[in-house]
């Protein structure tokens, strides 16, 4: 396949992947319209309750598996996936209480099926977790991204760049007219910023920060826990009385005509 055939098919295929897209964005608003009598039907309606619900199916597997991934390096991904999959089935069938439940069996699965399974490789534990967030090695992945990077520079900059333009010149109107509405730019300028994008995305998986910025970090961490303990505290104290209460309790059942449970 000739470098013509090459460009040509590229375009081809994004318009179809950002086709894709947006058809799969309208099915999935249709479909959040027609769930709408659903919700009103459960729940009595509210709203928020029906989103804790969800919440609590979908919440606890989750963070389960992400705290074993930061804090566990022989967990990998048959045991994340089989205890999601566990977790999110267990799920259905509970609500927010057993949330606290769903969260242990989920580590515990995690646990069990990644012993019983084949760990995952040195080189993915790189910055990937809390005792190798520090580590400087060069990953697998970073490493033939960069490459990768590199070579489409070297090769952008190797070809003709009339060769480009006759490409485009023989672009239908109509697909001229897509790639415009879509915002689909292949010029060199574009080129050279993608470029760069993966250049830069190469770079950040290197954790670095300045002894200020650690310090800052870790101060503002600190206010914002005694921020959330003083309100917690204070919303939890109750600020009346037992003799308080039951007079309130009183005249709410007297404006209720309910005087015979006095």
């Amino acid at each position: 396949m000739d470098m013509k055939s090459k460009i040509l098919f590229i375009c081809l295929l994004t318009y179809f992947c950002n086709f894709t897209s947006r058809l799969f964005i309208i099915i999935l608003v249709a479909f959040s319209i027609m769930w709408i009598p659903i919700i009103e039907r459960t729940q009595g309606g509210q709203l928020y309750i029906y989103i804790q619900a969800i919440a609590a199916y979908l919440a606890p597997p989750i963070a389960a598996i992400y705290c074993l991934a930061i804090i566990w390096k022989r967990i990998n991904e048959s045991g994340a996936f089989w205890s999601l999959i566990t977790g999110f089935v267990i799920g259905l069938f509970h609500f927010m209480y057993f949330a606290t439940f769903l969260f242990w069996l989920t580590v515990l699965i995690a646990f069990i099926v990644s012993m019983i399974t084949k760990p995952p490789p040195s080189w993915m534990l790189i910055r990937t977790t809390f005792f190798t967030r520090y580590d400087q090695t060069d990953r697998e992945d970073d490493i033939e991204l960069r490459e990768k990077a590199q070579n489409e520079l070297l090769q952008d900059r190797s070809q003709d760049p009339d060769n480009h333009e006759e490409v485009q010149c023989k672009l239908s109107w109509y697909v001229r007219a897509y790639n415009w509405l879509l915002g689909f730019d292949d010029s060199e300028k574009a080129q050279q910023q993608a470029l760069a994008m993966n250049e830069h995305i190469a770079h950040l998986t290197i954790l670095h920060q300045e002894p200020w910025e650690n310090n800052l970090l870790n101060a503002l961490l600190v206010v914002i826990i005694i921020i959330a303990l003083v309100f917690y505290t204070f919303f939890s104290i109750n600020p009346f009385t037992i003799e308080e209460v039951h007079d309130i309790q009183h005249n709410k059942l007297h404006k209720l005509g309910y005087d015979n449970i006095l």
